[in-house]
């Protein structure tokens, strides 16, 4: 007998989406988190709605969001749909050839979002966008909870020079949008308004929630994002891959410890305490990583243990994170400089940390654009 989940505050929009496809050809623009509100993934029932998936389009990670790396196109094992991956570590694609699309109506995507701009999915969303739209190919996006929230934003826009698969467009790191309100975002300024994009909205969710508030099923929405807390975590220390700095990945707990073998966890820890930065203490914590940064040496790191996730700032703390690293261990950043300003969306980081100068005045002028793009996103927010 199939599970059935009762009284779930937050609802998505199965059956509008349902109708919407029926008798189309579409391509899917998902991964595993690809799920309906029963858990089914959509890749299983989407059949039965008297539609034609062609095909699937794979984002980072894979559609069953199993790989680590050398994500391939290829057939999908369990239904002998053909994957086109468009996320290869070693040879990022990002984006399909026109003429796959042919014999489409459109798109379909759904996937799980991080709420944090510096996560690959998104992106991947916007690139297919560019190349269906002059096609006149429609885009259903079926929209699903930002996972931090709806109602903060922090940290700074992204410059046109870094545009990449971690941001296509200015908008701030913890832009506190979904990805049906970010689409249209970028279909009104980037695309003016060409692309037949169709959103299909959730019923109950409202932007005060966190994941765990919309009773929907949660399934890890990578390999490295094992809770919905891990999202604020990663929107804190992510910053820190590509620096020479483990962030924790390759542990039980990633993004909740950096450090390296060289660090003194204890030391960062008391220094961060002594800030007195709202909804967290730093802790000391020894770690050794068994993948990406696989290591013989057990690492000294600092823990960051999250206790009021309302009042925690995780985009302030990272900066203060880079800049007590950046004075105590300048020989610690082995910066492959592209991907760690891809990341940020500036150069402004880097500059800090280079230059050993103090956080305020890069937090301040991330502050006015967190308050300018509050303003902005109004016209684009359907919750």
């Amino acid at each position: 007998m199939r599970a059935t989940r009762k009284g779930n505050p937050v609802k998505l929009g199965i059956e509008t989406l349902k109708r919407e496809v029926r008798s189309k050809k579409v391509a899917l623009l998902m991964n595993h988190t690809a799920l309906d509100q029963q858990g089914q993934n959509l890749i299983d029932v989407m059949p039965a709605w008297e539609c034609e998936v062609v095909f699937l389009i794979g984002l980072e990670h894979g559609i069953r969001g199993n790989l680590y790396q050398n994500i391939r196109s290829g057939p999908d094992q369990r239904t002998g749909l053909y994957v086109h991956s468009i996320y290869n570590f070693s040879n990022p694609r990002y984006h399909l050839d026109a003429s796959l699309f042919r014999d489409v109506d459109g798109i379909v995507a759904t996937f799980q979002d991080a709420g944090v701009r510096h996560y690959t999915y998104i992106a991947m969303l916007f690139y297919q966008m560019n190349i269906l739209t002059p096609l006149g190919k429609t885009v259903w996006v079926l929209d699903r909870p930002n996972p931090i929230g709806g109602h903060m934003v922090e940290g700074g826009g992204m410059k046109k020079e870094l545009f990449s698969s971690l941001g296509v467009f200015d908008y701030p790191l913890r832009h506190g949008m979904t990805i049906g309100e970010l689409a249209t975002m970028y279909n009104q300024t980037v695309l003016q308004g060409k692309c037949d994009l169709r959103v299909i909205p959730m019923e109950g969710w409202e932007r005060t929630m966190w994941y765990e508030d919309t009773g929907l099923i949660w399934i890890p929405a990578s390999p490295n994002i094992p809770t919905p807390m891990t999202f604020l975590a990663f929107a804190t220390t992510g910053l820190l891959q590509n620096s020479g700095f483990s962030c924790g990945v390759g542990t039980t707990y990633p993004f909740f410890v950096f450090g390296s073998p060289a660090t003194r966890g204890n030391e960062i820890a008391s220094q961060l305490n002594a800030l007195d930065l709202p909804g967290f203490i730093a802790i000391e914590r020894y770690f050794q990583p068994s993948f990406d940064q696989e290591s013989d040496q057990v690492y000294h790191g600092t823990m960051l243990h999250i206790y009021d996730r309302e009042a925690f700032r995780p985009y302030r703390t990272q900066l203060e994170i880079l800049s007590l690293l950046g004075r105590e261990y300048p020989s610690g950043f082995h910066m492959e400089n592209r991907h760690f300003n891809r990341r940020n969306g500036s150069m402004d980081v880097y500059d800090m940390i280079i230059r050993q100068e103090p956080p305020h005045i890069i937090i301040e002028k991330w502050a006015e654009n967190a308050k300018r793009f509050e303003e902005t996103r109004q016209p684009y927010l359907l919750y």
